[in-house]
Parts: structure tokens; sequence; C-alpha cells
């Protein structure tokens, strides 16, 4: 997304790197998608999720982003033990999807496995929002976190 080399000193990567020479050694043809750095962290009772870049580094780069940020819940909001989620996401004035950050005290993990998907295969907002996920209230929300923070950006973007 930056057009820039990165390092990624995750051990996940380095697998992926060896899994996809071990295949490519073997016959096959297979490429290195672009590494993006999704990360989880747990500290204390939190968990932070993020995919992509930051706000402050595409503004370090000099590349002009517009970014908005949402609270929702993690499932329907009439659940019992619901948690907060916090989602950041960062996207190029076309609205492509460069960056999120997420925090939550429930797990988080499979929102970001999403976004970096999403990320690596370049898509904007609009078409984000046009995608299918999955609805149940003991887990989810009925409108995505991903779909409601990418209209907001799309709101602004429309500005």
């Amino acid at each position: 997304m930056t057009g820039t080399q990165t390092l990624s000193p995750a051990g996940t990567t380095a697998v992926r790197q060896a899994m996809i020479l071990a295949k490519n050694l073997t016959g096959n043809k297979l490429t290195f998608d672009p590494v993006v750095n999704t990360v989880v962290s747990k500290v204390g009772d939190y968990y932070y999720a993020s995919s992509g870049i930051t706000e402050s580094f595409a503004n370090m780069m000099g590349m002009p982003v517009v970014s908005a940020c949402i609270e929702t819940c993690q499932k329907a909001r009439y659940y019992p033990k619901n948690n907060k989620l916090i989602v950041k996401m960062i996207c190029k004035m076309d609205g492509t999807i460069v960056g999120c950050q997420m925090l939550s005290k429930a797990d988080i993990s499979s929102r970001i496995d999403v976004l970096s998907f999403i990320i690596t295969d370049n898509l904007k907002c609009e078409e984000l929002i046009q995608k299918e996920f999955s609805y149940t209230p003991s887990l989810a929300m009925v409108v995505n976190p991903l779909v409601k923070v990418s209209m907001e950006i799309m709101k602004k973007l429309d500005e």
C-alpha cells in the first residue's frame, strides 16, 4: 500500500514465507502476498488489534488519508456481558482501505483477520459494504462494525 518494503518480525510472516518457498521448490507457482503486519495483543483486560498502516504513519509517508472511528458493541446490544468495540479505519482518498485498529475486552482476532484480507486485496469501503457477513445476536451486531466504519468513511469522502 505504500510501495515500499516493510519489516515484519512476526513469526507468522516467517512461517508463511517458508511454506511458500517449500511449495515453489517442489514445482508449485505460489506468490508471497504483501505483508500488512496484522497483530493482536492483550494488555491487561484489553485486546488490541492492528492491520495495515496507522493514520500517523500514512501522514509521515505523505499519503493523504481519511479515517473514521466508531464505538459499538461486540454482539447484539441486549445481550448480557456485552463488550464495547472501538474500530478505527484508515483509507486512501479513493476509499481504498489501508489500515485498521481495534480495541475491546473480547477477542477481536477474527475481525482483524478479515481486515488483513481486505487490505491485501485493495478493497474500497464501497466494496466492503457489499460483502456478506455472518450474524447471530450472541456473537455479532446485525450491521457488522467493519461495514459501519466504512459507511462513516464514505460519508466523509462524499463531503
